[in-house]
């Protein structure tokens, strides 16, 4: 068992999905761009070579690009939890991000 300590940083583009937890109504579809970083811990458990689990909390920020743009200066935290067993691998994550005008989304 161990915990470790990660930093990591992406890039994403994707599809827009409409929702009604934003604080203006999103186009119902296109693109968008941004970055997040975010650091965490993971604890690990290897029952053997074939079955392992793990659980995660992570915190982290979005820059949107261009800026101003859909998720800019948001905040996010997550928390979650997978296993492979046998190379079956089965896993779920909960998020919740605070955008800049601190409304939860």
């Amino acid at each position: 068992m161990g915990q470790t300590l990660e930093l990591f940083c992406f890039v994403a583009l994707g599809l827009v999905c409409g929702g009604s937890a934003l604080a203006a109504d999103p186009p119902k579809e296109g693109s968008y761009d941004y970055t997040a970083c975010w650091s965490g811990a993971n604890n690990v458990i290897t029952v053997s070579k074939t079955h392992t689990a793990s659980s995660f909390e992570m915190t982290g920020t979005t820059r949107s690009n261009p800026p101003e743009g859909m998720f800019d200066k948001s905040t996010f935290r997550c928390v979650g939890m997978n296993a492979s067993l046998d190379g079956n691998f089965t896993g779920s994550t909960v998020c919740e991000t605070v955008d800049v005008d601190e409304t939860n989304a």
